[in-house]
């Protein structure tokens, strides 16, 4: 089995019966032996370890995100998932483009039931 630098692996096998491989010394340019007729070439980088520790990191326990108040907004208000179904409806028949939804939004007769995390976008 060859070994070429950078943790590369490269092998070849050549076959010695229907269905039956043999594997060989030989490096990538090489030719096969004679009388064979087929070959397997299999070639990759060596797998590392499943288990490697990295001393130099750190884990938070507690993922910090940063949150512009939209995040999870359909849940909190009903009347966001409304405005985006109008919206989308005019978005599928090509009337509005996407770049607009916050002024579509900001004027849609639902405005006023939307959580006052809208005034802050912009």
């Amino acid at each position: 089995m060859g070994k070429p630098a950078n943790g590369e692996v490269f092998e070849r096998l050549e076959e010695v019966g229907p269905g039956t491989y043999r594997l060989t010394q030989k490096d990538e340019y090489e030719g096969p032996s004679e009388g064979v007729t087929s070959e397997i070439i299999r070639f990759g980088k060596q797998h590392l370890p499943e288990d490697i520790r990295l001393r130099a990191l750190r884990l938070r326990n507690k993922p910090q995100y940063h949150y512009n108040g939209t995040l999870a907004g359909p849940q909190r208000d009903p009347a966001w998932l409304e405005i985006v179904d109008d919206f989308s409806g005019l978005l599928e028949k090509k009337f509005v483009k996407l770049t607009r939804i916050l002024d579509y939004a900001k004027n849609h007769a639902l405005r006023d039931r939307v959580g006052s995390w809208i005034n802050r976008v912009d």
